[in-house]
């Protein structure tokens, strides 16, 4: 449903939001809730408390109202104690106080010095004020409830009481009472959960902290339902497409594995052993890889599509008859960036280069093909569309590319198998566009998916999120490869720290230099400003300071083009030092830079932060990681501690989700889940139930043919190209 009942302006400053349609403006939940002014005696009051006190005013004070800051101070006495109260550049006030008169103030309680005090409250007056002498002396037990008030986050465009006004707009629609559940009755009714309407009431406007757990436990409960009947209809889906068979003799497997001047690992062997009893079925694998930085998840992708274009099977005329030629299987390798895809053409050539096999990548900005027909030994570069038509006439073997892989002018002859790196996700129907379709030929085969992360997460985050897909666990490091040596450091250790960097630089390595923000901002400490750093202030910073280094600088809302050739001139080592945001966790792979400073690190996850460690653990090389800190909180320092003490992913990824939830592992663009469902994954026993209720009911109605509603939400759910 759209948002007819608003105007355009409305309509636009939701769009600020990422608010487009009426169920989004209805799910557009307050980011807090504050409680309203409970009474309090003087004696009982706490700090954080929002407060209500009637007592007589016993001290006044105040400065000449012309002056820059004026104040009027105030000493409250309810025969329980004293409480001093403040109002800034508010002369008005005098007029409404006066030594012996008794008032009511409202307003939230601070410690000042170790005394409560009130800052600019609110002085009741007129009919208000009989509501509070009703109460202030009684202080029954049902007093002590502590209704909320929503506060929604706002911004520059659209600011908070203009949200409470459109969310109330659209409760009192029409399409508001016609609204319909997600989750089926039989399933609600079992749970005991409130109706749909009634929870969105319930989250805008909580009589209590009681009621906000009741309507946080449905849309906790409905985000993993819909996840996991999302998951569970892959899985049906799945048992019905076939795949083909990928077979590997003893002989072949020994073949393959020559191909790599190391050995595997015994994580490695496990995990291209649960790979090779799946490809060689005819159903198609959905497998997730999920290796820890470094742990050598791109050496077995190579030896999946090796054996994948090892497998011949017949082919088909322009008809879609069969022939007695045999033609080699295709497969495609997706990378989140340019630069990454056009390394793993380099690292496919180097493997594969004596194995006769056609490769080409395909990105934006650049197709090449190997090997070149005038020079077997290399690589040249084509126009897109003859490399597009290369590939479907079968005459390409393995294709690397970023998203254009998956457009719908990318067509396959023959493709097996799949391999995303990186995180991206896409399910049965995205896959569909990758099938092998000959003219006239209705039989459909769906290619084998290897998905890979480099994001270690817990096991049971991981089946629920990826509940999809087979899990395979690479845990540990390739041998003589070196984990960085870890340091937690403050300001003060500024000097010795550019010491290290500079001896790295003088060895010809190069840096990066991490900051949490892009540009200073409004919200910035202004006591303070240069408390959290940030890129384009460190960039012209570290230009001055070292003016005999190229100095890169790469954050995520720059120009596709300009990120790229930052990324690409740091790949050639033109580039020694990249100052960047956190855009380079994933999706970047430099050998050569071996040197990583992390400013304000206590703003990363622990996950995040092993993250951008492992870029500078891509060597046998020395490494070093600086962790920038200038908070003095016992928390926040043992948390960097943990990073310094473990190498391992998973352990962090388990601390990190139990502190700061599965948003700090996933992000939310990436799981497509709000802060409910975020927080909710961690309920172990309620996903557990949701994937239980799942599985019933598409056991029942695969298609949900019964439930329109949650379909509309499980087809939401599906991938959608960028």
């Amino acid at each position: 449903m759209d948002l007819h009942f608003l105007n355009k302006k409305e309509v636009e400053q939701l769009k600020s939001l990422e608010v487009y349609n009426f169920y989004q403006l209805l799910t557009y939940f307050p980011h807090k809730y504050k409680e309203e002014y409970k009474h309090l005696s003087i004696r009982d009051a706490r700090r954080g408390d929002a407060a209500t006190v009637t007592g007589e005013v016993v001290d006044l004070e105040h400065n000449d109202k012309h002056a820059k800051k004026t104040f009027v101070k105030a000493i409250l006495d309810d025969g329980t104690g004293e409480l001093e109260i403040v109002w800034w550049n508010s002369p008005f006030v005098l007029s409404l106080l006066q030594i012996g008169k008794v008032v009511s103030i409202s307003g939230d309680v601070v410690e000042k010095l170790g005394k409560m005090s009130l800052s600019n409250p609110k002085i009741i007056t007129g009919k208000n004020i009989k509501k509070v002498e009703a109460h202030n002396s009684l202080f029954k037990e049902e007093d002590k409830k502590k209704p909320l008030t929503a506060i929604y986050k706002d911004n520059k465009i659209i600011k908070t009481n203009v949200i409470k006004k459109l969310i109330g707009l659209a409760l009192n629609t029409k399409d508001f009472e016609k609204l319909s559940d997600i989750i089926p009755k039989n399933v609600a009714d079992t749970l005991k959960l409130p109706s749909l309407k009634q929870a969105i009431l319930m989250k805008h406007f909580p009589k209590d902290e009681e009621m906000l757990k009741v309507a946080n436990k449905f849309f906790a409960f409905q985000e993993i339902f819909i996840l996991q009947v999302y998951r569970e209809k892959e899985k049906a889906l799945r048992q019905n497409e076939l795949s083909h068979k990928i077979k590997i003799s003893t002989k072949g497997e020994k073949d393959i594995l020559k191909l790599l001047p190391f050995k595997l690992t015994n994580g490695q062997a496990k995990v291209f052993e649960q790979i090779k009893n799946d490809i060689e079925k005819d159903r198609p694998m959905s497998r997730l890889v999920e290796g820890d930085v470094g742990s050598g998840k791109t050496a077995i992708a190579i030896l999946a599509m090796y054996a994948a274009v090892n497998t011949f099977i017949k082919d088909r005329d322009e008809k879609g008859r069969e022939t007695s030629i045999e033609k080699r299987l295709q497969t495609a390798i997706m990378a989140p960036t340019e630069v990454l895809a056009s390394q793993h053409f380099e690292t496919f050539i180097n493997i594969l280069k004596d194995e006769n096999i056609n490769i080409a990548l395909l990105a934006k900005n650049v197709g090449k093909v190997y090997p070149s027909k005038i020079d077997k030994n290399k690589a040249t570069t084509l126009p897109k569309p003859k490399i597009k038509k290369l590939l479907e006439e079968g005459r390409i073997d393995i294709l690397i590319g970023t998203h254009s892989v998956i457009q719908k002018t990318v067509q396959f002859k023959r493709l097996g198998l799949i391999v995303i790196d990186e995180q991206h996700r896409f399910g049965i129907k995205q896959r569909r566009n990758l099938i092998e379709r000959s003219k006239g030929d209705i039989s459909i085969k769906i290619p084998h998916l290897l998905s890979m992360s480099a994001t270690p997460i817990p096991r049971t985050l991981a089946l629920t999120v990826y509940g999809d897909l087979d899990l395979s666990i690479l845990d540990e490091l390739p041998p003589g490869r070196k984990r960085a040596k870890t340091m937690v450091a403050n300001v003060e250790s500024r000097t010795k720290m550019y010491e290290a960097l500079n001896e790295f630089l003088k060895r010809d390595k190069q840096a990066y230099i991490i900051c949490a923000k892009v540009e200073e901002s409004e919200d910035e400490d202004s006591e303070n400003p240069s408390k959290i750093k940030n890129v384009k202030d460190e960039y012209k910073e570290i230009q001055k300071k070292y003016p005999d280094y190229k100095v890169g600088l790469l954050y995520g809302k720059q120009p596709k083009q300009e990120k790229e050739k930052v990324l690409e001139q740091f790949y050639k080592n033109e580039v020694q030092i990249l100052v960047a945001t956190s855009v380079v966790e994933v999706g970047i792979s430099v050998p050569n830079a071996t040197f990583i400073i992390i400013e304000n690190a206590e703003r990363f996850g622990l996950s995040q932060l092993h993250q951008l460690r492992g870029r500078v653990e891509r060597s046998t090389d020395e490494s070093l990681c600086y962790l920038l800190t200038q908070t003095e909180g016992d928390k926040s320092l043992d948390r960097l501690a943990a990073l310094s003490k473990t190498s391992n992913g998973f352990e962090l990824a388990d601390i990190d989700l139990a502190e700061r939830g599965a948003g700090s592992l996933l992000g939310k663009r990436q799981a497509g889940m709000t802060d409910i469902g975020m927080e909710a994954i961690k309920n172990r026993k309620l996903v557990e139930i949701a994937k239980e209720e799942a599985q019933k009911l598409v056991a029942k109605d695969m298609e949900l043919r019964q439930h329109p509603k949650l379909l509309e939400f499980v087809e939401s759910l599906e991938f959608h190209e960028e």
